[in-house]
């Protein structure tokens, strides 16, 4: 059996923001500078519930799925696109990086989706469907049936999506497009982006539905007096393992990060899991116990370049002819999974980054366009001489890959390997994997769809 040597990660806690701004340039306006004074003023009840209607309000009810784990069904077609667009992604914007770059792929293509919603420009609409693979009505049910997949929340793990819409009220919203957010999950909000105490509900929201207080703040919106309206889209993934880590057993190791060789603390269990050789590089599987899984991409050499093995190969799916089985008819096995030795490093990460000239690059450019009018329609009496744009499509996201949250502290597999459970010893097949040189890893959801993708150079 060709043995192979690597190191790998285990993720428990994944947070990922998403948010689209999108603005309004008009001609300079200039403003004769005032003096104002305070006054005291007696207001009834009633004024003042109009008054903070007025910073900040609701613009529709949102009836969320069941929080339990359930795959809802989503077409080939669908996650062929989330695929495609996911890698044109990665490879765009992690190119030549030498930090720890990540991204969410689902919470960009959801965000987009959501932002498409209020656009009214053919062309900008049309270069918006073909990097997200597929026209407004295709995605449509896949995209409700994808969220509704990803938003539980049990004793072993939470996934957590929150879609949010800010407008400006310097305008009226078109009623049929709060209608359209609505049927995919998006609150939809109003309020006075000069307002202090407006803008701080806004962060409020999105802080509280990524579950991290202060996650972003002021700054990371670039409010001007031209912004229109902020698109969120958040993810909170908290899931424990389905073979759980022992912390008895991590020890110090190397490394081999591409600027140095580094001491790090190495985690290690065992499972049945699914492995894929394409010779200078295999994937390996590992698992959550809410049937989540999480895919490691591995040189097979120490000095081998990840990044440079899969720039023409989507690393995000596998061929099944590649997949390692067991070597022989006598080897014990569970669903043509083999036993898994990993042996990963412990580390977080946190990464930013704007998506703003990678989809230009990418062919979404009419959108961006500071004299295009492509979101006009979303408001019902802006100026025709007003035009509309985004501004920048951004990201956040944290990881953090330990034991903590493990609730199973046995490796089970590793006693199976050694015949424990049976009157005869058992012949296993088994593979070494040692993630001890920069690597990929991607989360997938129920429906195999990529919820979070990173690379790991350093730690």
């Amino acid at each position: 059996m060709k043995k192979h040597t690597f190191f790998a990660l285990a993720a428990t806690i994944v947070f990922s923001l998403v948010c689209t701004f999108i603005l309004s340039a008009c001609g300079e306006m200039f403003k004769e500078e005032s003096k104002y004074t305070a006054f005291s003023k007696t207001y009834e009840v009633g004024e003042l519930q109009n008054l903070e209607s007025n910073v900040f309000k609701s613009l529709n009810g949102i009836t969320y799925p069941s929080a339990e784990t359930e795959r809802y069904p989503i077409s080939e077609e669908f996650k062929t696109a989330v695929y495609d667009m996911a890698f044109k992604v990665y490879s765009k914007a992690a190119k030549d990086k030498t930090d720890n770059f990540s991204f969410s792929p689902l919470g960009l293509y959801e965000n987009l989706s959501v932002v498409s919603l209020a656009c009214d420009d053919e062309v900008a609409n049309s270069e918006i469907d073909d990097l997200l693979g597929l026209d407004k009505a295709a995605r449509k049910e896949n995209v409700i049936n994808a969220y509704k997949s990803d938003f539980f929340a049990v004793q072993k793990g939470k996934l957590l999506m929150y879609n949010g819409a800010f407008f400006t009220n310097q305008f009226n919203v078109d009623n049929g497009l709060i209608d359209r957010l609505s049927e995919l999950y998006v609150e939809a909000y109003q309020l006075d982006f000069s307002n202090a105490e407006g803008v701080r509900s806004m962060l409020d929201w999105a802080n509280g539905k990524v579950g991290e207080k202060n996650f972003i703040d002021r700054d990371f919106l670039d409010i001007d007096e031209s912004s229109l309206a902020f698109f969120f889209t958040t993810l909170d993934f908290d899931n424990d393992w389905s073979s759980a880590f022992n912390d008895t057993k991590s020890v110090a190791g190397t490394f081999f990060a591409s600027d140095e060789e580094r001491r790090v603390t190495f985690m290690r269990h065992s499972y049945f899991g699914e492995c894929y050789d394409y010779g200078d590089y295999i994937t390996c599987y590992d698992y959550y116990a809410t049937g989540l899984k999480i895919k490691y991409v591995v040189p097979t050499e120490v000095n081998g370049d990840i990044f440079s093995l899969v720039r023409d190969n989507n690393f995000i799916f596998d061929d099944e002819a590649q997949r390692i089985l067991p070597l022989e008819d006598g080897d014990f096995y569970y669903d043509n999974r083999i036993i898994v030795n990993l042996r990963l490093p412990k580390f977080s990460t946190e990464y930013t980054f704007d998506f703003s000239d990678t989809l230009k690059a990418l062919g979404v450019n009419e959108a961006f366009n500071k004299n295009g009018r492509s979101f006009n329609g979303a408001f019902t009496d802006i100026p025709e001489y007003y035009s509309t744009y985004i501004k920048s499509v951004k990201q956040k996201n944290k990881a953090a890959f330990s034991e903590s949250g493990t609730t199973i502290k046995s490796l089970t597999l590793t006693q199976i390997g050694k015949g424990t459970a049976a009157d005869a010893p058992m012949r296993v097949s088994t593979i070494n994997v040692d993630l001890d040189r920069p690597f990929i890893y991607i989360v997938y959801d129920l429906n195999d769809l990529p919820i979070f993708i990173g690379n790991v150079n350093n730690i």
